[in-house]
């Protein structure tokens, strides 16, 4: 709401009136002619160039009251915004946004605020998918030249000037030089433009500058209408803007981060604020989209809480990391790259002084063969050089692409808004795999490249026989694929190896091994369930033993409970124990006794889930508290029918979603393999594989990938997160006959197999 103003409208400042300000709906208003003076610039620059028309603007008439009970407003009115401001400090002490003081300016890269076409500042930056932003006018100008230069009306996008990812507008019928205008406006690459020239020179009042009165010291600065205020002109523009809280001056040079805080990114569609975030699908959301594109989401929250569940500070890390990583590759790859061009330079230069010094020995009318030849080795040599240039040039563009993206980030997470910082990171996911795929590409594309000559037999015999030096060709090998590379791949694109296979039968034991679950370490050692044998076995994954631990009854299930200790479920005891684990040793801690017959275990919300296949009338699970206490048991869905239509025996928790991951005892086609049950314990839906028979054992690897053991179906099978693609990742003939259990260790995992050939050997795969 608007605050009543007494008087005629020509009592209030003509600039104030027109200054980029909309007096019916109190927003900035987009006209050209009157948008206020960029706060970047020097006023030395001209200030008040604004006005199309080049003419002074007429003086206005200003309300008629003593000066003195008008200085006595302003003070009052700057008292208020003072008051304002210390209050929305206040509410902002307990944001997760950083403050930033005067001192973390200049640690802003300047790429985040330089345009990298006209590298220049951004002149209304606009951003595309992809998350580079550039000058709306560059883009603009870039998007005509491309479609001038590619001259194919089919076209319906085109690719980011920096990255070369393809970017369409939301509506691509319009004229491409209407495009540009159609991206978001980046709103954080203003503010901190805005925050950085709070830095330079004294500011003074835009509104008197426009009225060809300069040299007025401004006290307020207005975050809406993006406009430096003094005290007059200040008590109109709240007379007309209740709601705008403009910020003080002297505040916001000590305190930059004041001018960032509380910005919300604008939804496209609705022009509101995205508050909200929908767990569903993953994405941002105004309270229009929600209600018309959401209403049927399970899971909606504001993007504020999701940031506190987000940890947008290890997303970050994770972030950089990929980021780092992605450099790194693609560094390499450009060094061996520039190796291979010095190596053949080496050797053009080996194959010209071995032509050299028999050219000594033979007749001057060799000359013409000499020419053709070396022309041919320089053509050749000039096709290879400039493939190596030509790659050489786009993994540095790539380079720029995925450096910039890290500032930016960075910028982002330490200046942004709390839905800028979401946004940004959720586009920065996205991208780390764009980059990582660009990459790898990058990498398949390129050879070793070598030359090969042999000197012609003709030559050292007889030199009028000969016709020709010899022959030259250039020989391609595939490079060995580098660490650098194989880290980068997603899991579901690695090729599985075997790394290594070991007995896990030791002299002690009375029968052959039956390992039903195991925990593999990050320093490599891994904990095993006996089942037959009664006990714990504790090895390092190269087959070393280290020690075991004899129960009293057999053990089934096996889940971590902290950094030292762990918890085995015992179905025939109907107990939980619970065990200390150190270096090289396990030790009994505890016993839980819950009076069920309890199989699959693992650590949830500060509980243990246990499985309870062999409860009547219907298969359940439970929750145990940590004190051995059974909080709840459910065998139901919400929708009423049962929760296993089978016999459930392994589980595992999505350490990425906080879901739990079922298998049941299946083996027709048409059954389903396993459910995945949301927090609330509630099914989320059911898992098919035509592949799978008897689905045993089940594991999520650092990526969210899901893998199932089919016990009779002799294989593994790999999941996507969202379980919407899968392969098969071993099968019979990679030697498993009946696999159980499986672990994961990055990107390496154990496997043990109850098949009567190899229950007493433990596998280590290793995806790459």
């Amino acid at each position: 709401m608007h605050r009543s103003y007494h008087g005629s409208l020509e009592s209030i400042p003509e600039t104030i009136a027109t200054n980029g300000l909309d007096q019916s709906k109190g927003q900035p208003h987009v006209s050209d002619t009157h948008l206020p003076v960029p706060i970047e610039r020097d006023r030395s620059e001209g200030v008040g160039s604004g006005d199309d028309s080049g003419e002074p603007p007429e003086s206005p008439r200003i309300r008629t009251a003593s000066d003195d009970s008008e200085d006595n407003e302003v003070n009052l009115e700057i008292e208020r915004a003072v008051q304002i401001e210390k209050m929305e400090k206040l509410t902002l002490s307990g944001s997760s946004t950083k403050e930033i003081g005067s001192e973390d300016i200049n640690s802003v890269h300047e790429s985040v605020t330089k345009c990298s076409i006209c590298m220049d500042k951004f002149r209304n930056p606009k951003s595309l998918p992809c998350f580079h932003t550039f000058c709306q006018p560059c883009l603009a100008r870039y998007i005509s030249q491309f479609f001038q230069r590619e001259k194919d009306s089919t076209w319906n996008n085109f690719p980011c000037p920096t990255c070369r990812s393809n970017s369409a507008p939301a509506d691509t019928t319009v004229d491409v030089t209407m495009w540009a205008e159609q991206f978001p406006t980046n709103h954080f690459i203003l503010s901190v433009m805005d925050m950085m020239s709070f830095e330079k020179a004294e500011k003074s009042c835009d509104s008197c500058d426009r009225q060809q009165k300069h040299g007025v010291k401004a006290e307020m600065w207005c975050t809406h209408c993006k406009v430096c205020l003094c005290k007059k002109c200040l008590s109109f523009h709240d007379a007309i803007f209740l709601d705008h809280r403009p910020l003080s001056i002297s505040k916001a040079k000590k305190e930059p981060s004041l001018i960032v805080q509380g910005q919300e990114m604008l939804c496209t569609q609705h022009k509101e604020n995205m508050t909200l975030f929908c767990h569903d699908h993953q994405v941002l959301a105004c309270t229009a989209c929600v209600a018309v594109d959401h209403r049927r989401c399970l899971r909606v929250t504001t993007s504020k809480d999701y940031l506190k569940e987000f940890q947008p500070s290890r997303e970050q890390d994770r972030v950089i990391r990929e980021y780092n990583e992605c450099l790194d590759c693609l560094e390499n790859i450009a060094q061996e790259n520039m190796q291979q061009s010095a190596h053949i330079s080496n050797r053009k230069q080996e194959i010209i002084n071995k032509i050299s010094e028999c050219r000594q020995q033979i007749n001057k009318h060799l000359d013409e063969i000499q020419i053709r030849f070396m022309a041919d080795v320089n053509d050749i040599h000039r096709e290879e050089t400039q493939k190596f240039d030509m790659q050489i040039r786009e993994i540095r563009q790539l380079q720029t692409a995925v450096e910039h993206s890290k500032k930016m980030v960075e910028a982002t997470v330490s200046f942004g808004g709390d839905s800028q910082v979401v946004s940004v990171l959720l586009n920065a996911r996205r991208n780390t795999q764009i980059y990582k795929q660009k990459a790898i590409e990058t990498f398949e594309n390129t050879e070793d490249v070598n030359y090969s000559f042999r000197l012609d037999d003709q030559i050292s015999k007889l030199p009028s026989l000969i016709k020709e030096f010899g022959k030259i060709k250039v020989v391609r090998t595939k490079r060995g694929v580098p660490k650098s590379v194989t880290n980068m791949k997603q899991m579901f694109e690695r090729k599985v190896n075997e790394v290594h296979k070991f007995f896990v039968r030791l002299p002690s034991d009375n029968i052959d091994c039956v390992i039903t679950s195991g925990l593999y370490r990050p320093d490599g050692r891994l904990i095993i369930c006996d089942f037959h044998n009664r006990c714990v076995k504790m090895f390092r994954d190269t087959g070393v033993f280290i020690t075991k631990l004899l129960l009293q009854t057999e053990p089934f299930g096996i889940c971590m409970v902290d950094n030292t200790s762990a918890a085995v479920s015992c179905p025939n005891s109907r107990e939980i124990t619970i065990i200390s684990i150190s270096e090289d040793n396990i030790t009994v801690l505890s016993t839980l006794k819950i009076e069920k017959v309890c199989y699959g275990i693992e650590k949830f919300n500060d509980e243990f889930i246990v499985l309870l296949p062999m409860d009547k009338p219907l298969s359940s699970m439970c929750t145990v508290d940590l004190k051995g206490a059974v909080t709840k048991t459910i065998n139901k869905a919400s929708s009423g029918y049962a929760m296993f239509e089978h016999r459930p025996f392994h589980l595992t928790v999505n350490k990425h979603t906080n879901e739990i991951y079922v298998t049941q005892k299946t083996t027709a086609a048409n059954e389903k393999r396993g459910v995945i049950i949301k927090q609330n314990l509630d099914v989320k839906h059911d898992i098919y594989h035509k592949d799978i028979r008897w689905a045993r054992g089940i594991e999520i690897d650092f990526e969210g990938n899901l893998y199932i053991c089919g016990q009779m179906s002799s294989n593994v099978v790999q999941f996507t997160p969202d379980c919407s693609q899968s392969r098969v990742l071993l099968t019979a003939s990679d030697g498993i006959q009946h696999p159980a259990a499986i672990g994961f260790n990055h990107n390496k995992f154990f496997l043990t197999d109850v098949g009567d050939n190899n229950r007493n050997i433990m596998k280590i795969f290793e995806l790459i």
